[in-house]
């Protein structure tokens, strides 16, 4: 991670020789992988998504929920964001048991659980590398392969 823009009272690392950055400007992922288990760690750590399974592919996560009534699944993509959004989730082939649903109504579901609009609401801006999904990770930078 690069860090832009960073405010510290140097008297402060002088004495205590710790870094306390009292603002940033930005923060860049420059580089991160996220392993498919450890992503289906943090869902299964989330009270919402509890009955969650991701399988990362080349270009897209396939995500099922199976559990209380019909399995959910649909294809996952990642695509650029714009202002302070660094991303947007694409949530397309979407299937509720054996009726698909509708492209235009599975984006529509997708926005409400959609994390990444809250990036936009942090007290820094964060900017991200080139985002990627392959075969069983998840990759920020990186050199595109």
């Amino acid at each position: 991670m690069v860090l832009q823009n960073v405010v510290f009272d140097p008297v402060e690392v002088l004495e205590r020789g710790v870094l306390e950055p009292l603002d940033v400007g930005a923060v860049f992922v420059e580089r991160l992988v996220v392993m498919q288990a450890d992503l289906q760690r943090v869902i299964d750590d989330q009270q919402l998504y509890t009955r969650m399974t991701i399988e990362l592919g080349d270009g897209a996560a396939h995500a099922r929920v199976s559990g209380l009534g019909p399995r959910m699944e649909a294809r996952v993509r990642i695509l650029p964001g714009r202002d302070r959004v660094p991303i947007t989730l694409a949530v397309d082939h979407a299937r509720i048991g054996w009726l698909a649903v509708p492209d235009p109504l599975g984006h529509w579901i997708a926005s409400n659980f959609d994390p990444s609009p809250q990036l936009a609401r942090l007290p820094v801006r964060v900017l991200l590398g080139t985002v990627a999904i392959r075969a069983g990770r998840f990759e920020v930078g990186g050199d595109g392969r």
